[in-house]
């Protein structure tokens, strides 16, 4: 048996849940795919095409639910399961990306280049506490529109863990 971590009481995550439903419900999502407005009204959601929205009822999502699996495996960059979603298993990644460091040799406050990634993902890839690879910082030596097809890029490049994280652009 193991330890379980819960940081929530019971009856806050019932509340939480609870305004999740009424929020999918009213004001409802905003969908852009013409194609999943379709599914979401044929399975119950009520559709606004026009302004493409869904109002998606509470019975609808928890027989979603139900056909979700308990877990999802993430692989690495061998091929491998390294981890295992859901099962109350808990992992760690390094946070949010940084706009901004201080340059370890001059302890000066700058903005990061692409030397600065790369060797954060080899300081992530040797610390086996760390288990997911985020491209932490955001390189201003490469133009805007591809930074953060970039960042993901040189993780892939200079490592194997997976890799979680967002784009702060439809373009980059």
């Amino acid at each position: 048996m193991r330890p379980k971590l819960e940081l929530l009481e019971q009856e806050l995550v019932e509340r939480i849940v609870a305004g999740a439903y009424e929020l999918l419900w009213d004001p409802g999502v905003l969908v852009y795919r013409e194609g999943a407005l379709k599914l979401l009204a044929e399975g119950g959601a009520i559709v606004d095409f026009e302004k493409k929205i869904a109002k998606i009822p509470q019975n609808m999502i928890e027989e979603a639910l139900k056909t979700a699996p308990a877990s999802v495996d993430i692989y690495d960059l061998k091929g491998e399961v390294c981890l295992r979603l859901g099962q109350d298993n808990v992992y760690f990644y390094p946070g949010a990306t940084a706009l901004h460091l201080i340059d370890r040799v001059t302890d000066k406050y700058r903005l990061p280049v692409t030397e600065d990634l790369v060797r954060f993902i080899q300081v992530v890839e040797g610390l086996p506490q760390i288990d997911a690879q985020a491209g932490a910082l955001l390189c201003t030596d490469v133009p805007k529109m591809v930074s953060d097809s970039y960042r993901y890029y040189l993780m892939l490049l200079y490592g194997t863990k997976p890799l979680c994280g967002g784009a702060f652009s439809i373009e980059g």
